[in-house]
């Protein structure tokens, strides 16, 4: 996973694929150590092939900076890729974080510590 720091934020890069649709590059994705879940922007998860289930997910409310929040929706999927490693199921809230704040997605504390992901500002140019 490439990552680079714009605006004082680790910003990375990394390639998405959900069950067997084409990979999608997603290319301004916020590592987000502050953000409890993990938010992928509608119209990316449309493009990669995940939809809204009606039935499986559920409305919640995605909560930023200052206590402000926006409606999101939460789901399980099963199957999803990141950069090839394919994680069997995971909680994910899609909404509309393109049009909002310019990001693709933002990986949450619940992804990082799931998957044991650290970072390592030392190594990041």
């Amino acid at each position: 996973m490439h990552i680079r720091i714009e605006n004082q934020l680790p910003i990375a890069e990394l390639s998405l694929q959900y069950l067997n649709h084409e990979p999608v590059e997603l290319n301004h994705v916020l590592i987000d150590t502050g953000s409890a879940a993990t938010v992928l922007d509608t119209d990316c998860a449309s493009e990669a092939g995940v939809m809204f289930h009606v039935l499986s997910g559920k409305p919640a409310k995605m909560y930023g900076v200052g206590g402000q929040s926006e409606w999101v929706y939460q789901q399980l999927i099963h199957d999803i890729s990141f950069n090839h490693v394919t994680f069997p199921s995971f909680t994910i809230q899609l909404g509309d974080i393109q049009g909002q704040y310019g990001f693709d997605a933002i990986l949450g504390t619940d992804f990082l510590k799931r998957y044991g992901l650290t970072l390592d500002f030392g190594l990041i140019s």
